[in-house]
Order: C-alpha cells, then structure tokens, then sequence
C-alpha cells in the first residue's frame, strides 16, 4: 500500500512540476533572484511540508524534469521549482556561488541545508534568507 500511495503522491507531484515550470521559468528571466524568490515565497504557507523522503522525490522529479523537458539545465530553475511546491523549501536559505567570467557555467546555486560541490571554488558567495 505504501507504494501505490508514493506513486500516486510522486503522480501529482510530477503534474505540479508541469503546472508551475511555466511561472517559474518567466519569473527566472524576467526578476532579479531576490524577487523571484519573493514572489514564489509568498505562497508558501499554502503549500504542504513534504517528509525528508517526499522531498527528496520532488527532487528528482525535478531534476528529469530539468534535465528533459525545460531546455539546457538550470540549478537556479530546479531550486525556484522546489520553493514553488514545498513549504520547507520556500522557508530555507538559497546560497549562490559565482565565478568570475561571465559564462553559463559561472555560477552555481542550492539550498543551504545541502552542501555545495566540492569541485567548485566560488569567487563570490552570498545567500537570500526567507522573511
């Protein structure tokens, strides 16, 4: 029983990833990181709080869904999707690491609770809290 009810939890959430890819991606290259945050943040209270488990299948869901079905993958775009859909992602802390050279590999972003690449050595560091 607890597998159906995984599928059918990872089932909608893959339908969620879907209907806010769209929102997310505008407001990714139309804001500035801190406003996109925002916006997404100021719904949060209405989303669910997943499990450590459930948000790691998010994640995933996330990531293929990245890696697939958005165009060339986007650490910024898989870290606003999360925020959009789960309310402890939407109050964790967003760090940014960039390298000099502005480049589409310059940068890299993620979620305080997890560490960075350890193969990376950013030039500049800074992080948007939650309000």
């Amino acid at each position: 029983m607890r597998a159906v009810a995984r599928l059918a939890r990872m089932t909608r959430d893959l339908g969620d990833v879907f209907r806010v890819a769209p929102v997310v991606e505008r407001l990714r290259r139309e804001q500035g990181a801190g406003l996109a945050l925002g916006a997404l943040r100021l719904n949060a209270p209405r989303r669910r709080r997943r499990t450590a488990a459930g948000r790691e299948d998010l994640r995933r869901i996330i990531q293929v869904f990245d890696r697939i079905g958005a165009g060339r993958p986007n650490c910024f775009r898989r870290v606003l999707i999360e925020v959009a859909l789960d309310e402890g992602a939407a109050q964790e802390t967003i760090c940014f690491g960039l390298r000099a050279g502005l480049t589409e590999e310059s940068g890299h972003v993620w979620f305080a609770s997890m560490a960075p690449p350890r193969d990376h050595a950013y030039d500049a560091q800074f992080s948007l809290r939650p309000p």
